[in-house]
């Protein structure tokens, strides 16, 4: 097979790509009866599962759309053209409803229109409204050799801060790297050329370099003590981008003990503490809106009057919120609040946070705290109990 231009495939690996902008090409060269198949999840740029793709090269060339023909496999309505290598070409398309468009060869062999009528799943509006920003082959997939995508749709996920240029590009375009930050410079290579959906071409990684301040990477463990000093944050959303700023706070090696921060970016921007309150909430003060460009301030205190999470947004207080069981919906907001956090997680649906900053904690109060953090922990419970009789 010619590959010049394409991608080996990879299985369970995300790929950035948004079918709507820019198809997806994928080349197999399994033969009918082999029973191979092509398969494919597709997940919002926040990681949320929207639905997937199959092609089965059964006696019958098959297809079958997940969260939606839940009845099984279903023979294209259209012969196949009959080549050995074929090129399928996935279309979304949502200009009139949500329709999966798929090309063989340059042949039409499918152009399905979801509806309650042809979608068996209940949940099909559900998964298929959103938009998709991510997919991967899955290790089922036997038939997927090559894929690529006809043009670029957006920058890499972890190149921070960066202003993207108008999407989507054709191969071969050259785009100039441009900080979105006044007080960033670019760092590696000022240019780079595009090939497909977020694969680029250039010589050295470029990055953008903020002094004082490093750059996100979700799932990473930092050190942090919200209580001895805040938690800064750039951000570059606008309001109705609808991306999401999100951080866990944990004690030392319990991932799962500890509380959540979430700011989204709608049109009107809201927070989500998980850990106290289950449904998302308007900030109670508007927003400065001079820039999109933000610089958020997070800062916890415990006190015998309570546990205060107060957020700053370009110096402005924007929230100052106490926990208790009257502004907590949880029942398990106390045990996860009270602990004193150590480490805190840009989690993986985070696409807002470019930049942080923050005082690490000292090696002697990290190992005091993690000595006598149960004892720390059972101190606040009792004055919390207290203050709430």
């Amino acid at each position: 097979m010619n590959c010049t231009g394409w991608t080996a495939v990879q299985r369970s690996v995300d790929i950035e790509a948004n079918l709507e902008i820019s198809p997806l090409e994928v080349k197999t060269n399994s033969i009918l009866g082999s029973k191979e198949s092509v398969s494919m999840y597709f997940y919002t740029a926040r990681g949320e599962y929207t639905g997937g793709f199959e092609i089965r090269f059964t006696s019958t060339a098959q297809y079958y759309i997940r969260k939606c023909t839940t009845s099984g496999s279903q023979d294209f309505p259209t012969t196949l053209p009959t080549e050995t290598v074929k090129v399928w070409r996935i279309t979304l398309d949502r200009s009139l409803g949500i329709r999966l468009l798929i090309h063989c060869n340059e042949v039409e062999v499918l152009n399905f229109i979801m509806s309650n009528s042809t979608c068996s799943s209940r949940w099909w509006s559900e998964n298929w409204s959103e938009y998709v920003g991510k997919m991967n082959f899955l290790n089922t997939d036997t038939a997927s050799d090559y894929y690529r995508g006809l043009k670029c749709t957006g920058l890499k996920s972890d190149w921070r801060g960066m202003i993207p240029p108008p999407f989507p590009l054709d191969p071969g375009t050259v785009v100039e790297v441009r900080c979105a930050y006044p007080d960033a410079t670019v760092v590696g290579s000022t240019q780079i050329t595009c090939e497909s959906y977020t694969d680029y071409i250039y010589e050295e990684k470029p990055h953008c370099h903020i002094p004082g301040w490093k750059p996100v990477h979700k799932g990473v463990d930092l050190e942090a003590d919200l209580e001895s000093s805040p938690l800064e944050i750039k951000t570059g959303s606008p309001l109705g981008s609808n991306e999401v700023f999100s951080m866990s706070f944990q004690r030392g090696g319990y991932r799962l003990e500890g509380f959540i921060v979430k700011i989204q970016f709608t049109s009107t921007p809201r927070y989500q503490l998980p850990d106290c309150l289950y449904f998302w909430t308007d900030f109670p003060t508007e927003l400065p809106t001079e820039s999109d460009l933000k610089v958020w301030r997070i800062t916890l205190t415990r006190r015998t009057s309570g546990i205060r999470l107060l957020i700053h947004c370009n110096k402005v207080e924007v929230l100052n919120f106490t926990m208790s069981n009257s502004t907590c919906s949880r029942s398990w907001w106390i045990e996860n609040w009270s602990w004193d956090e150590i480490k805190t997680v840009f989690y993986y649906d985070d696409t807002a946070s470019d930049f942080y900053r923050g005082k690490p904690l000292e090696p002697v109060v990290l190992a005091k705290l993690l000595r006598y953090r149960k004892i720390i922990y059972n101190i606040n419970i009792s004055m919390l109990m207290h203050t709430e009789q």
